[in-house]
């Protein structure tokens, strides 16, 4: 799991929207719904999306910065074992 942790976080780095999507898929596919991470999970998914309908599927400074922070709060959940 922490390797799709450390992945998701070079994609957003890198402003791969596609490839932070596919990654989250498989997070998602891993964690137990309607746990916390699950549901931080489920938002990154969300806001992936609404990046890739984008032209060029640019990540805006905003929704970078939610980004980042979303999967900050998803390490810590995951690694506090909720």
């Amino acid at each position: 799991m922490q390797e799709l942790i450390n992945r998701l976080a070079r994609a957003i780095v890198s402003d791969d929207a596609t490839k932070a999507d596919r990654i989250t898929t498989h997070i998602l596919a891993r964690v137990k719904y309607p746990s916390e991470p699950y549901q931080i999970a489920f938002q990154l998914k969300s806001a992936l999306k609404i990046v890739r309908r984008k032209p060029h599927h640019k990540i805006d400074h905003d929704t970078m910065w939610f980004l980042k922070t979303e999967e900050e709060k998803l390490v810590q959940c995951l690694q506090s074992g909720k």
